[in-house]
């Protein structure tokens, strides 16, 4: 991908591309952790032992924030 017409921009894009991948990779990783958390207490799988439940609306909100990342 070229972010101006200039031809010598070329050699910069394999580094933007690992960096989008990077990026990506980091992302999903903390979907995946932030997930694995709190799903199971937003489902009230914690409420019976712990006491542990995510109301519905905050659990949706939260979940809308789950896939920005850090």
């Amino acid at each position: 991908m070229l972010t101006r017409a200039d031809p010598l921009d070329v050699p910069t894009t394999p580094r933007i591309g690992r960096g989008t991948v990077h990026k990506m990779r980091q992302n999903l990783a903390w979907v995946i952790g932030y997930n694995t958390l709190v799903l199971p207490i937003a489902a009230g799988v914690f409420e019976p032992a712990l006491g542990l439940v995510l109301r519905p609306e905050i659990a949706a909100l939260s979940m809308s924030g789950s896939g920005s990342g850090p």
